[in-house]
């Protein structure tokens, strides 16, 4: 675990702040480790007390791509000193999933997942119940998934289940489902608890989770359409006028303020060329 994630959670157990790791706890090591993101959820009235912390454990707010950029998640980079690792942090005040470049669904579960987050041990960080981060996982993956007939998993995704499917007590899924999913309950809690479920039953979660989640839609379906092809177009055509034409589209996170020019010098064979590459490599993890 890397300083600059411990001193950062200290910070905000001491104070007090009221947040958890939302979901992909499974690797929540590797995050904390600066290998992966952090999609921390943070509740609303402590998002003052939280970026204050971040601030003075010298995270930077960066700017989002364009089509990235979901109200009410905003994200944060630190620096390790010691490793030289960078530490990207997805900090939510609100839940929400969905089609890529949308993000149309909010989780009404606010309250519901502070309330019910638990310690983890071995870090120190606060991570949301298995009980209910396996409710939220299964939504989200039907909720998000291109071909809602025909849902895949990926290996992440299947290890994240395996994972959690370890952990969670099934009367607390059952009494979790009832308390959010209304008539669906038992029908929910019957296909998460399927050891391996068909094409038809993620539909059936699908379905679920979009009447579930109806009332908190942010967006109609022609508005996530649209939204979703346009950022989808223009995504390949800066991907294809930087490596074919030359250009510099900036398709990455950026920073508002204080960005640094890097110039290297040296004689030829001193390993410019190498430590340019080395160089991408580290802040290409933006």
């Amino acid at each position: 675990m890397l300083e600059v994630c411990k001193h950062l959670f200290n910070q905000w157990n001491d104070q007090g702040i009221r947040y958890c790791h939302w979901k992909s706890n499974e690797h929540l090591m590797e995050g904390l480790d600066g290998e992966t993101d952090l999609d921390i959820y943070v509740y609303p009235t402590d998002k003052e007390k939280a970026e204050a912390q971040l601030k003075e454990c010298r995270y930077i707010e960066c700017l989002t791509q364009k089509g990235h950029q979901y109200p009410n998640v905003c994200e944060w980079i630190g620096f390790d000193t010691s490793t030289g690792r960078l530490v990207h942090v997805h900090l939510h005040y609100q839940i929400i999933t969905g089609t890529k470049f949308c993000k149309e669904h909010v989780f009404p579960i606010d309250d519901l997942i502070i309330a019910t987050r638990v310690l983890d041990k071995d870090t120190n960080v606060y991570v949301a119940d298995p009980n209910l981060e396996i409710i939220i996982l299964y939504c989200r993956i039907a909720l998000k998934a291109k071909k809602k007939h025909n849902i895949r998993l990926s290996k992440g995704d299947i290890r994240e289940i395996i994972y959690l499917k370890e952990r969670v007590q099934t009367e607390v899924v059952l009494q979790l489902c009832k308390q959010l999913i209304g008539s669906d309950d038992e029908t929910l809690y019957k296909l998460i608890m399927e050891e391996d479920l068909p094409f038809e039953g993620w539909y059936r979660v699908y379905q679920i989770a979009s009447r579930w989640l109806k009332p908190y839609r942010k967006y109609s379906k022609y508005h996530v359409f649209l939204r979703h092809n346009y950022y989808s177009i223009c995504s390949l055509f800066f991907l294809i006028a930087n490596k074919k034409f030359g250009c510099c589209f900036i398709n990455r996170k950026t920073f508002p303020n204080n960005n640094l020019s890097i110039c290297l010098l040296g004689q030829d064979g001193s390993g410019k060329s190498t430590v340019t590459i080395e160089l991408c490599k580290w802040l290409n993890y933006l």
